[in-house]
């Protein structure tokens, strides 16, 4: 299934994005390593990816409404030089400082694609979101098995993350024009709603799932079950190989169904 003509720049991104958090998941036992860390020191450590991240979504939506999709590519940028960080971190609280900054980026990355894909979904009437994460977890299952695989052949963490750098800087460069909404809109009134935090809660429950797989899943493969650094990255990426197919079929029915039905059998799926 290929992007539909005028959204290859939004799935790039998308691609990009994942490609980073595969690479990091494959990456994981590596960087425990070299920073001597315990399992509850590295725990507190990726917890900065989220200290990080919330305020920076926070933040995005209001930029993208005065700038427009001016922000995506300098958020890609900005991405691509916070992956470099944990390549340089000697303990747990440089390696916390440097999720820090990914965090940060990604937050807002995350925002701006999104926005990217749902102005796209808007402006043609074509569906994408579905796709563009499906493309989300192919650049994961990319990621993490290229990670797994140039440390198997002897790469440490700086040639990963430099090539994980280069794939978003080239997203970046992708999306140097790209289409969407004009800046200056109106900023919107923040409301916290029921409805919205019962959907808030149910999709942390959601992602507390699926980062506990990607951050954890190789890290144990290769410490508990003496995994080569190959095949320890078939954790984090089989488990993104599922969310392809479930993403991708998203697609399809999409055009057979509401928003509404398939939202609540996502959430149904996910919960129960």
């Amino acid at each position: 299934m290929t992007p539909p003509h005028g959204s290859r720049g939004t799935v790039a991104g998308f691609t990009a994005f994942g490609i980073l958090w595969g690479g990091w998941a494959g990456l994981v036992p590596e960087v425990q390593e070299a920073v001597g860390a315990s399992k509850g020191e590295l725990g507190l450590a990726l917890l900065f990816v989220g200290v990080g991240s919330v305020p920076a979504m926070l933040l995005a939506g209001p930029a993208i409404n005065r700038r427009g999709p001016r922000v995506m590519p300098v958020a890609l940028l900005a991405l691509a030089v916070a992956a470099i960080l944990p390549a340089f971190a000697a303990s747990v609280a440089t390696l916390a400082l440097a999720l820090l900054a990914v965090g940060a980026a990604s937050g807002a990355v995350d925002v701006a694609i999104n926005v990217a894909a749902a102005d796209y979904e808007a402006r043609t009437r074509q569906r994408l979101m579905h796709l563009a994460h499906g493309f989300f977890s192919i650049g994961v299952v990319v990621g993490a098995l290229g990670a797994g695989l140039l440390r198997q052949a002897g790469a440490g963490r700086v040639p990963v993350l430099a090539t994980v750098a280069g794939v978003l800087a080239l997203a970046a460069l992708m999306n140097r024009r790209q289409p969407g909404r004009d800046g200056n809109l109106p900023a919107a009134r923040f409301r916290l709603r029921p409805r919205i935090v019962a959907l808030g809660a149910a999709c942390g429950a959601a992602f507390m799932i699926e980062g506990g797989i990607e951050n954890w899943s190789a890290l144990y493969l290769e410490r508990d079950l003496d995994a080569t650094p190959a095949l320890s990255a078939f954790g984090p990426g089989a488990y993104a190989l599922a969310m392809v197919l479930g993403r991708l079929l998203g697609q399809r029915l999409g055009t057979l169904a509401n928003d509404r039905t398939l939202l609540g059998s996502r959430l149904s799926a996910r919960v129960g």
